[in-house]
């Protein structure tokens, strides 16, 4: 072969070897599809600890779980966990039985979700959102609430 005639070869090489590896690198670079946006992780996630108060869940024998929230002491805390869009509430007592994780809605700054204190008639609760790391919470047929504050650790007993 000529050396004329070898530059369109080695030109059509050249050419070739980059348009691979151009397709390589586009290749590695993502999906066309777009990405799944990950939900917001809400503010309540995390554990809620009561400020100068005492929450506990107890087993009362036939009558099963006894819940108890009372001003002064200290133990017990909220478990608010986060699975894609759903939140759940997860009691635990300063004696350090818990319920099962229990759904909640977030409006805003409140958070709501219901105690299974009855089957029938559970008792609908709200964790309000007071500022920066702290709430109050309520039952929704009471004007009495408790404050609670955000806590890496959460208690969970005395």
């Amino acid at each position: 072969m000529s050396h004329q005639a070898r530059r369109p070869v080695l030109a059509l090489l050249l050419i070739l070897a980059l348009t691979l590896a151009l397709a390589a690198l586009a290749a590695c670079g993502g999906d066309d599809a777009p990405a799944e946006e990950q939900p917001a992780q809400s503010g309540f996630v995390g554990d809620w600890v009561p400020v100068d108060a005492s929450l506990d869940i107890t087993w009362g024998g036939d009558e099963g779980r006894s819940y108890s929230l009372s001003s002064g002491g200290e133990g017990g805390s909220l478990k608010v966990a986060q699975q894609g869009d759903a939140l759940t509430v997860t009691l635990v007592g300063k004696s350090g039985e818990s319920t099962d994780p229990m759904p909640a809605d977030e409006q805003g700054t409140t958070l709501a979700f219901a105690i299974p204190v009855s089957e029938e008639m559970p008792t609908g609760v709200t964790l309000t959102s007071t500022g920066e790391g702290l709430a109050d919470l309520g039952f929704d047929d009471s004007d009495m609430t408790w404050g609670f504050k955000k806590s890496d650790a959460g208690a969970t007993g005395d």
